[in-house]
């Protein structure tokens, strides 16, 4: 299979040393001039001290034969997760991208690459439909916008691990084997040693499967939202409160007005500076939607905001 990567613009590629992101640096290296690619390696400081100092060897030896522009930084995953008491996937996913932003801006990169395949995909669908927020079931988007100018791609997703690592071997290209792959206390170990075996035994091409429904999931997703445009244009942002007119919709049918609501949350959010939408859950929107109807109404939200119904409007106050 050949993929063919974007190398008209400047790109930053996350590199971990692992087989996924080994893969995708050997795609990107015969593709992109060196003056046009970026590699950074994060160092999550979540392992034993001999396992990192191994892989930050055999991460530096790579990009020394390779001679491009790299980068080597530390996250300090445990102490932000611990501040803001989130899990240390969600913290570390968080100041990835937090970084990923900060450095494709120093560098003049309007594209990230991550080195996310096809069984992520069915991995992270299995996590979204188990914590319950359907409005966000759709899996990993393969272009996301980290902001106005800088688009995460994930060009892989079409990919299974087992055609990663096939042509690896073939190939005779070395990979570094994180231990804490294998760790099931993280939730997405425990659905790829666990959960997904048992899913393959029922049909061998379970996570193929699974991460087309993500990709039929997203065009569908796409289409709903060119129907919610026309009422998206009342939309008001002011220093600490977001509001949206509420008639134009609230008699639709029920599915695109929990849309609406999620859609309407989320640019709340963002306006308020959190990127990240774990807070909106299935239960919110449900409540927030039986109770649109009202003239007068107020429920408190995730992390202190107040979302409140009048009249004619949804309202979501910023409380610091």
């Amino acid at each position: 299979m050949i993929i063919r990567l974007n190398t008209q613009h400047k790109t930053l590629l996350g590199y971990s040393g692992g087989a996924d992101s080994r893969f995708l640096f050997e795609l990107a290296k015969h593709q992109f001039s060196k003056e046009k690619l970026v590699v950074v390696y994060f160092d999550h400081g979540l392992r034993s001290k001999d396992e990192r100092i191994a892989e930050k060897a055999h991460v530096e030896k790579v990009l020394k034969d390779w001679g491009g522009l790299s980068i080597i930084k530390r996250l300090p995953v445990k102490t932000f997760a611990k501040q803001k008491k989130l899990s240390i996937e969600h913290a570390a996913r968080l100041l990835r991208h937090k970084q990923f932003i900060a450095l494709a801006s120093l560098h003049g990169c309007s594209q990230v690459l991550t080195a996310h395949h096809a069984d992520d995909q069915a991995e992270t669908l299995l996590m979204q439909l188990i914590r319950g927020g359907k409005a966000n079931v759709k899996g990993m988007q393969y272009s996301k916008g980290l902001n106005n100018e800088i688009q995460l791609l994930r060009p892989l997703l079409g990919l299974s691990r087992q055609y990663i690592l096939e042509y690896l071997h073939k190939n005779n290209i070395a990979f570094f084997t994180d231990s804490t792959n294998s760790d099931e206390a993280y939730t997405r170990n425990f659905l790829r040693h666990r959960v997904l075996p048992l899913l393959q035994e029922v049909s061998p091409q379970a996570s193929t499967h699974l991460a087309q429904f993500a990709k039929y999931l997203q065009d569908t997703h796409r289409y709903l939202q060119t129907l919610m445009q026309p009422f998206q244009t009342s939309l008001q942002c002011e220093i600490k409160q977001v509001s949206l007119l509420k008639h134009p919709w609230i008699n639709e049918d029920p599915y695109l007005v929990g849309l609406m609501v999620t859609w309407f949350l989320k640019q709340a959010y963002s306006h308020f500076g959190i990127q990240d939408d774990k807070h909106i859950q299935a239960k919110h929107i449900v409540t927030i939607c039986g109770h649109l109807h009202l003239k007068k109404w107020s429920m408190n939200l995730p992390q202190g905001h107040l979302l409140q119904v009048t009249k004619d409007k949804i309202i979501v106050f910023f409380k610091k």
